[in-house]
């Protein structure tokens, strides 16, 4: 057990900032780790995110399988089957590892966001003071960065959001939205350092600002004002981002969100079993795609083989041909010196009579 420890986790939607947000808690004094992963070549800014938590926590849905598309969020029980079945051994070592000894940890995957159940557990295990950053955008900009059906997109920033809440609650915590962000990384990180009782470096806030932050990486941006909600879930989910923004930008507490949060809940579990339904359709339909994938290799390896061989007898066919042709050239000179040959014969012997006679 390790006394005096202190983690800061970033959770929330994939594109909605949290590499961003995370780059920003080095201006506070922040270790990310020594080692992290490097975004596509592609891509201005890493990620910043620890390989290790990263592989860990991949891990940890592949084995529910069901859960590998990442939908919804573990449950209490899954969770302590979870810690049953070694994880929590492993996780806690792996965290007590990166932790260093002077600095607070900041840590970030997206997945931790519906695998905090399982994650507190760890946390509590190590005996440790934790933190929540939780990063905010705008669903249809979200929805709009990723290659999925749009009503997907938005069941899962609902799920990642509700469970990010839940399982915050409670502990050290703040929302942040990625627009705010990049319209004012300052004060963005003024807010963060107040709540979480970190001290700004002047120099490093001013690198993150003017180096770091680029409003032109922001690819998408929705204004709520210029879209219409014509689906349900379309609804649901805007009204929940308004309030949760509201929020971020400080105008209500996270105790005005109490009951807007057990409705958000409420109608989330309405439709849990239908989630359930398509997360199990997802999986089924990866695997399907992975065996006609496999099937389309091998038929591919086949016709190769097939091309292969058939060049190999044409090649044959093409060599006998040109035998062919060669004994009939042959043939043909047999022939003619045979004609010479009886020719000669016939004279030799016309010479013999007149020889005799």
């Amino acid at each position: 057990m390790t006394s005096g420890k202190r983690l800061i986790l970033v959770i929330g939607n994939v594109h909605s900032g949290t590499s961003l947000l995370t780059k920003g808690l080095k201006t506070m004094g922040v270790s990310l780790g020594p080692a992290l992963i490097s975004s596509s070549p592609f891509q201005k800014n890493d990620l910043w995110e620890d390989p290790d938590f990263h592989t860990l926590n991949l891990k940890i849905v592949s084995f529910f399988g069901l859960h590998l598309k990442g939908i919804l969020s573990i449950t209490h029980e899954e969770a302590a089957l979870l810690c049953k079945e070694g994880f929590l051994e492993e996780a806690s070592q792996l965290l007590l590892e990166k932790l260093p000894h002077n600095q607070p940890l900041g840590i970030k995957d997206p997945r931790f966001s519906i695998l905090l159940p399982f994650w507190k557990k760890v946390f509590q295990q190590c005996n440790i003071h934790y933190s929540f950053v939780i990063a905010l955008r705008n669903p249809w900009s979200v929805t709009a960065s990723k290659k999925e059906s749009p009503e997907k997109s938005f069941w899962v920033w609902v799920s990642y959001l509700l469970s990010s809440l839940e399982h915050s609650e409670g502990h050290q915590r703040l929302l942040v939205d990625y627009d705010e962000l990049i319209q004012n990384p300052e004060g963005q990180m003024k807010r963060i350092s107040n709540v979480l009782g970190l001290t700004l470096e002047p120099e490093k806030l001013k690198s993150y600002c003017d180096d770091y932050v680029d409003p032109s990486e922001r690819h998408f941006y929705t204004k709520t004002e210029n879209v219409t909600y014509a689906d349900f879930y379309q609804q649901y989910t805007m009204k929940m981002y308004s309030q949760l923004l509201a929020v971020a930008q400080e105008k209500i507490t996270f105790e005005a969100l109490k009951k807007p949060f057990q409705k958000w809940k409420k109608l989330f579990l309405e439709v849990y079993s239908l989630l359930v339904l398509a997360e199990k359709n997802n999986f089924m339909m990866e695997e399907l795609h992975s065996k006609i994938q496999k099937s389309n290799e091998s038929i591919h390896e086949l016709h190769k083989s097939i091309n292969q061989k058939s060049f190999s007898i044409a090649s044959c066919c093409q060599e006998m041909h040109q035998r062919e042709l060669k004994i009939a050239s042959l043939t043909i000179e047999q022939a003619t010196r045979n004609k010479e040959l009886l020719k000669l014969k016939k004279d030799l012997e016309i010479q013999n009579c007149l020889i005799a006679a």
